[in-house]
């Protein structure tokens, strides 16, 4: 949820060009039987090792924006997950951006324990990411804080 709007991100259907949607539609429409209309945002998330494209595994409100785990739209048959299956976008309501396929996140406070660091994409599509006031989350060179 952000601003009113509950976002929900497709797992699929998928376009054949990688990209995925999203969907946003007003709490008061869902909720209180006023009036408002529910928009769809196409984001490009690519394909993966197979080449099929990405559908969207989960959606995070994170910082300003979100964070988008993409990954293949069926489970593969034997399980086996390859490291370019699963990747990280950060989505500002324009456009997705992939992150790096290694990021860290750093907790906030001492001593706490958040979720492991050094994660790649494929191992962070079952991590629930913490919110931003508890953690911060950058690529291994620190460029990129995702807290912003």
């Amino acid at each position: 949820m952000r601003d009113g709007r509950l976002y929900a991100g497709m797992r699929g259907p998928v376009l054949d060009d990688g990209s995925a949607f999203i969907l946003s539609v007003p709490l008061g429409a869902l909720f209180e039987a006023q009036p408002g209309n529910a928009t769809s945002h196409r984001v490009r998330l690519g394909k993966d090792t197979r080449g099929d494209p990405r559908g969207i595994r989960d959606l995070v409100a994170f910082g300003s924006g979100f964070v988008i785990v993409a990954g293949p739209v069926k489970d593969p048959p034997t399980d086996e997950v390859n490291d370019a299956d699963y990747a990280i976008f950060s989505y500002d309501g324009k456009a997705a951006n992939r992150l790096p396929d290694s990021l860290v996140v750093q907790p906030l406070e001492r001593n706490m324990s958040v979720v492991p660091s050094n994660l790649t994409a494929a191992a962070l599509h079952s991590v629930n990411l913490p919110p931003r006031d508890v953690c911060r989350v950058t690529n291994l060179d620190g460029e990129s804080d995702l807290s912003s």
